[in-house]
């Protein structure tokens, strides 16, 4: 998945509350929480690839759902939503610590 396909998912979901900037600085701070040593290089385009597997994609979607709601001051349903997002991180780190033998995860709270 494209940083363009999250964009595109988010907009029909929660069309234009977030501007640009807001959703490559939270796709970034999402990808360097995930990523293994907590580093990121950052993103250079909208076509370039993200770093999970295609089955986790819906984490993307969700966490900047969420960051729209909250932007909003729609905090139940940001409550909501950061509900499902942990549910799809649970099994996110599930198959991570399966098959690469990851053992702890730096992620904490939103």
């Amino acid at each position: 998945m494209t940083l363009r396909e999250v964009f595109g998912a988010v907009e029909k979901l929660r069309p234009e509350y977030l501007t640009e900037k807001e959703k490559f600085r939270a796709i970034s701070r999402l990808e360097c929480l995930l990523s293994e040593n907590g580093e990121f290089r950052g993103f250079q385009e909208e076509t370039e690839a993200l770093s999970l597997p295609e089955e986790f994609s819906d984490l993307y979607i969700l966490y900047l759902k969420a960051e729209a709601e909250n932007k909003l001051e729609e905090y139940e349903r940001c409550n909501n939503t950061l509900a499902a997002f942990s549910a799809e991180l649970d099994n996110y780190l599930r198959y991570r610590r399966r098959n690469a033998g990851f053992k702890k995860s730096r992620f904490r709270f939103l």
